[in-house]
């Protein structure tokens, strides 16, 4: 509907308000309210409502048309009784890794005590009132379920790939079972993921939240190294002080602030050593020191961005899956909520990051070829093909081809002038396959798993990697530390498949794809704190500088705050 001017709604006011609802209805004002405001105003390009941004007007305008405008936080008697416990619920989004005030809580606090107090029928200005209550509290509904569902950062906020799309999760459908059930607490109790990784996540932002709070979290003063039997009075007690706080040292036979680095004191260092990706020595050295001075406040926004991070998976990641993570430097697969194999991987360069997706291995390759990525020929391999091309090619064990699918056909390379192939040509026309075996770049094992990347899982001859502890090296690709385990584990097939089977195939040397029964989900995911198989929180660095840009946008409001009016809407 066009804008219209006052006496165009004032009209349309009064044929709602005259013939639309029900004679008798004690909530008639406010459904003609709320007819007139979604029908008129947001088609005029008004998104705010009490100075408030609504963020979900398309869902809103859908749920209330089909309840031709009756409310649903309000009854002949009033306010309902769910509406005040559901901003209380708003209120601790906080425990979530959420922002309360991305719902409407403080508007809400104010309308809400005075419309509590009031009956219906409602005269015009009461009706104003409740109907704006009505759309923030159901705009924070689906607001609030969709954050919890899919997350809040907008998909171009995101760092990487999103596992789970924006879909409609029938919230509009949810909202009145929950509101005629009784059941808006018990709602998103369910709604709410309660896999491991979120509640330790949550338990640890509670923790981190309530030490920052108390506000007595001072630096340990820089110095020399201490090792086992050496003492320190002035940095030592603060030390323990924090490791018994981060619950590395235990509280049991507490014996005191000791100014000295005991056994006990030691074991403790050493697991916040691992935790936090340091060198696990079991010395208060000076990375230590920098990590336990580290700001509360940046530790729980990073808890607060890697929950986010967590709702961009599935809610249910499967019975059986694989996950890598980035930033840890690790395979796990996963079953039946417990890990069955964990394993190094080596991850893509600062310039060729790994992204962040989701797919399913569907298949196993041994003895793979690799037909090497074009921009991998310009960037790493051109020189050398033109001043060396007979090296190249036979070093490498690597067949020129020439042509387009399906008319592909291997060339002998010494037939061309290499110093003078176009860099587009290579694009056009060339293409570059090395051939099974241990020189193989992808090693003898390949995980294929269909993405829109071209990033896999596979092998690799470069063993040594695996003994950094930071692992940063491919184009992107992740290389596996033990391939013949994964691919044993993700067969399972004991019949056909025996870890003896697997080996003599390989020894045969064809390339050879084995189907899986049934593909396995493949989730390749980037967190910087992570819950632990034995229950502790873990850090890991932040290679690719995600979290820094996360958090330079994580406080900014979801909409453009709506300007102040300075008359009411009628």
């Amino acid at each position: 509907m066009r804008w219209m001017g006052r006496a165009g709604i004032c009209l349309v006011f009064g044929w709602l308000s005259g013939s639309a609802f029900a004679e008798g209805d004690p909530l008639q004002s406010v459904r003609a309210e709320m007819a007139l405001w979604l029908q008129t105003m947001p088609a005029a390009g008004m998104q705010c409502r009490e100075g408030e941004a609504l963020t979900s007007l398309p869902l809103l305008a859908k749920f209330y048309q089909t309840r031709r405008f009756a409310p649903v936080w309000f009854t002949p008697q009033g306010l309902a009784a769910q509406a005040e416990p559901f901003v209380q619920i708003l209120t601790q989004a906080v425990s979530e890794g959420l922002r309360p005030e991305d719902y409407h809580t403080e508007k809400l606090s104010d309308l809400l005590p005075a419309l509590r107090e009031s009956r219906p029928p409602y005269n015009q200005q009461a009706a104003v009132l409740a109907a704006s209550a009505e759309l923030l509290l159901s705009d924070a509904f689906f607001l609030y379920g969709t954050h919890l569902a899919v997350g809040r950062m907008s998909l171009e906020a995101r760092d990487g790939a999103f596992y789970d799309p924006r879909k409609a999760y029938h919230l509009n459908e949810h909202l009145a079972e929950a509101l005629d059930q009784d059941g808006v607490f018990r709602f998103f109790q369910a709604w709410n993921r309660q896999d491991t990784l979120t509640q330790g996540l949550k338990n640890a932002l509670r923790n981190y939240r309530a030490l920052n709070d108390r506000g007595d979290w001072i630096d340990i003063p820089e110095g020399p190294d201490i090792h086992l039997g050496e003492q320190d009075a002035l940095r030592l007690p603060e030390v323990r002080r924090k490791l018994r706080a981060l619950g590395d040292l235990s509280l049991a036979g507490e014996r005191g602030l000791e100014p000295w680095l005991d056994e006990e004191m030691q074991a403790a260092l050493k697991q916040y050593q691992r935790r936090n990706s340091l060198k696990t020595t079991g010395v208060l050295d000076s990375a230590t020191v920098a990590t336990l001075n580290r700001p509360l406040e940046n530790i729980v926004r990073q808890l607060e961005i890697n929950l986010e991070r967590r709702r961009w998976l599935p809610r249910d990641l499967g019975r059986r899956y694989v996950l890598v993570n980035i930033p840890d430097f690790l395979l796990r697969l996963r079953e039946d909520d417990r890990t069955t194999l964990r394993l190094r991987v080596v991850v893509g360069k600062q310039y060729r990051m790994t992204p962040v997706f989701a797919a399913e291995i569907s298949s196993v390759v041994l003895n793979p070829s690799w037909v090497i990525p074009t921009q991998i020929i310009l960037k790493e391999k051109l020189t050398e093909i033109r001043t060396n091309p007979d090296s190249f090619f036979s070093k490498n064990h690597i067949l020129a081809m020439k042509g387009r699918e399906p008319n592909i056909e291997i060339i002998d390379p010494a037939g061309v002038d290499w110093r003078h192939v176009k860099k587009s040509d290579y694009y056009e026309f060339y293409r570059f396959r090395q051939e099974p075996g241990p020189w193989n770049a992808l090693g003898r094992i390949k995980f294929v798993s269909p993405n829109l990347y071209d990033v896999y899982l596979h092998d690799t001859p470069q063993r040594e990697l695996f003994n950094e502890s930071v692992r940063d090296f491919s184009h992107g690709c992740i290389r596996v530390e033990k391939p013949l385990a994964l691919a044993e584990a993700l067969l399972a097939d004991p019949l056909r498949w025996t870890h003896e089977r697997l080996v003599q195939a390989l020894a045969k040397k064809p390339e050879q794809t084995i189907d899986l029964y049934t593909p396995v989900p493949v989730y390749i995911n980037y967190m910087t704190t992570f819950v632990g198989d034995d229950g502790l929180l873990y850090f890991f660095p932040d290679i690719y500088h995600r979290d820094q840009e996360l958090a330079s946008v994580w406080d900014r409001p979801l909409l453009n705050p709506c300007q102040p009016t300075a008359t009411p809407l009628l």
